[in-house]
């Protein structure tokens, strides 16, 4: 099984993460990962655009809840980007002693962005189910060295991307300074940007501010994530951010 396994993993985890069955859900989450750390190479194959063209949606001019401070717009990525399989030269391969397994170049269409975005919500749950726990399980450690390699173009919009999924990982290993770090700069792509990763990302923020006592912090954390996720239809972190604010609110009394 390849990389787009990955989202179908995460969705049955998703499944039985609602329904209450944390043990199933554990299991497809780090089934997910695993598709994922053993591919950690896999986005350096992909044909990415060079630049990000904003979005023509208009959803955020039907959020009345409160005012966006964060000075970005949406972005627009293709849902279907291309993976390129294959050799480009296959003489080695009929040279070689005892042959070898001739493969063509083609280019394999993915949704790239839903299995980054599954990817970290992946890692997000798993520390959520966990708890405490998750920083002193081996797994933990091999995504965090998988990640740490940045597996992308360098120097490319992408890498916001491997940042959110490092800065959860961080978090998961109990290293809030360095997990705060790379979040912040995962929430816009190409320093502009909001993306499919930004209100799982603003919502982590939230938590880890929470934790720290910065109640004021994360209530405004947990107030952008509404408008990230209710902008990209991520109902389901929509839901759990106005929760968090409201324990906020309670607790900052």
């Amino acid at each position: 099984r390849w990389v787009d396994s990955i989202c179908y993993y995460t969705m049955m985890g998703e499944c039985f993460y609602q329904m209450g069955n944390n043990a199933r859900a554990l299991e497809q989450y780090e089934a997910a990962l695993q598709l994922a750390v053993f591919h950690n190479n896999w986005m350096l194959r992909i044909e990415f655009p060079d630049m990000i063209e904003p979005s023509a949606s208009t959803v955020q001019a039907s959020i009345n809840w409160g005012v966006k401070q964060r000075p970005t717009r949406l972005g627009r990525i293709p849902n279907v980007l291309y993976s390129f399989q294959g050799r480009l030269d296959n003489q080695a391969v009929l040279e070689q002693p005892g042959g070898g397994v001739i493969a063509p170049p083609e280019l394999y269409p993915l949704n790239v962005k839903e299995i980054v975005r599954c990817t970290a919500l992946a890692i997000y749950r798993r520390h959520q189910i966990m708890g405490p726990l998750c920083q002193h399980d081996p797994f933990t450690g091999q995504l965090v060295a998988a990640l740490s390699r940045r597996p992308t173009r360098p120097n490319h919009w992408s890498q916001g991307w491997i940042s959110c999924q490092l800065g959860l990982a961080y978090a998961a290993t109990g290293k809030t300074e360095q997990a705060v770090s790379e979040l912040t700069k995962s929430l816009a792509l190409a320093g502009q940007y909001d993306h499919d990763l930004t209100a799982l990302g603003l919502l982590k923020l939230g938590e880890l501010a929470f934790e720290q006592g910065q109640y004021t912090n994360a209530a405004s954390f947990f107030l952008e994530s509404t408008f990230a996720a209710a902008a990209f239809e991520q109902y389901h972190l929509m839901r759990e951010a106005f929760q968090r604010g409201l324990v906020t609110h309670f607790v900052s009394g």
